[in-house]
């Protein structure tokens, strides 16, 4: 009970403190920060003669490099957005500019324009969209080609952090399993837009404090309320994504640590418990600001009818099943060299398998079951958000990193060999 209470606390706190860091950057001047999305528009219309389109794809006709710079409009339009609301209305309704098309991408081009009306403004209520504790001050100083330049390093860096810390913990092996299921990101792409990075950095900074300060984790803050910080973080600064890789890609690592635990389920359970109630209640205290201090209306109603869509089994009136929904998430990577890899890493797998026959080391089945089970939640999530996932598959299929990780996982477990005793 005292648990519970504790985290019940710091869920409040952490909405109070949310609500507060916001405040924080829409009190700061914007003048700094439209100068410099006004010299990052290059980026979008063409002056360099590489002008970017909406959905622009790095390498064409591979939807995995398909980058969301409509979203990532919207992000900018948001962090330079002026109002004369009350600065608590602000950070309830989150406005962006929204010029006479309604795209944000266009919006974005249209600034560039001496007519520009600047006195549009679309809420976004339902979102926190705290990226912007961070976004706002890197505006003052950078453009948004800086800030796609610092992701790249800051995410290599991370990937780089988490490898080094693999190898110091016991297990290198895993390296393998983690550096391919990177593939699922499109790390050419993920840097180069700020709408896909979000999710990553939750999950890869939650990975190396585990790895890097595992007491600190364990027991200075408890894995009951980690968990819970990082659904709230995911909430907090992510539109909705690919949410699901920031459970099941620390849990994985936690599952690897705990290799000889013989409560791993009851932890799943307990943990996963958290991670929702942490990004839900997340939600639901916007929601509550939303409701408080924005006087949006029909905000609850629109609401309502945002989630019922997103969770709906159609799409444009079109009825859905299932399978229509995977096949969207699974043609994203419906191409040879994915398949020439898929085939490459099905033939090591069998040649390990065929070299550790007779001196595998005994892998438990409660152990190997509930790592398949981590493995199948993409799978579960999409179930949930059947018009999202269908719709945005290019990005959603992202989640598909927890699977590829946990599988990879579970055949490297299950082939690790017996130490040999050497006899002279």
């Amino acid at each position: 009970m005292r648990g519970i209470l504790r985290n019940s606390l710091i869920l409040v706190g952490g909405i109070a403190v949310g609500f507060l860091l916001l405040l924080a950057v829409y009190a700061l001047p914007v003048d700094r920060m439209e100068d410099n999305v006004m010299l990052s528009l290059p980026t979008f219309d063409g002056t360099w003669g590489s002008g970017e389109e909406s959905y622009e794809q790095l390498l064409k006709g591979y939807r995995s490099t398909q980058l969301d710079n409509s979203t990532d409009s919207l992000m900018l339009l948001t962090a330079i957005n002026r109002s004369d609301e009350p600065l608590t209305k602000q950070v309830a309704n989150v406005y962006a500019y929204t010029g006479s098309s309604g795209l944000p991408y266009l919006t974005l081009r249209e600034m560039g324009e001496a007519d520009f009306d600047n006195s549009q403004s679309t809420a976004r209520a339902r979102y926190w969209l705290g990226y912007l504790v961070v976004l706002k001050p890197l505006l003052m100083v950078m453009t948004y080609m800086d800030v796609r330049m610092l992701n790249m390093l800051g995410q290599g860096g991370l990937v780089l952090a988490i490898i080094l810390l693999m190898q110091k913990r016991g297990l290198g092996r895993y390296i393998v399993p983690f550096a391919v299921s990177l593939v699922c990101l499109s790390p050419i792409a993920m840097p180069f837009s700020m709408q896909f990075s979000t999710v990553f950095y939750v999950f890869a900074i939650a990975m190396v404090l585990m790895l890097w300060k595992p007491k600190f984790a364990e027991e200075k803050i408890g894995m009951s309320t980690f968990f819970l910080l990082i659904g709230m973080m995911t909430s907090f600064i992510d539109f909705l994504t690919y949410p699901i890789a920031s459970f099941g890609m620390p849990f994985l690592l936690l599952m690897l640590l705990r290799k000889d635990n013989d409560k791993q389920a009851k932890t799943f359970v307990q943990l996963g418990i958290w991670w929702v109630v942490g990004y839900f209640g997340m939600w639901a205290g916007k929601w509550l600001i939303a409701g408080l201090f924005g006087g949006e209306e029909y905000f609850w109603y629109n609401l309502l009818s945002t989630i019922d869509t997103r969770s709906s089994m159609e799409s444009a009136s079109i009825p859905l099943s299932y399978m229509d929904v995977l096949g969207s998430v699974m043609s994203v990577f419906a191409k040879k060299p994915y398949l020439l890899l898929g085939g490459g890493i099905a033939i090591g797998c069998g040649v390990s398998m065929y070299r550790s026959r007779g001196n595998r080391k005994v892998l438990k089945p409660s152990y190997a079951l509930l790592m398949a089970l981590v493995s199948v939640l993409p799978f579960l999530w999409y179930l949930g958000t059947s018009n999202h996932t269908y719709n945005h598959a290019f990005f959603t299929s992202r989640g598909l990193i927890v699977t590829v990780f946990g599988l990879l996982c579970l055949i490297t477990g299950a082939t690790e060999q017996k130490q040999r005793i050497e006899t002279k």
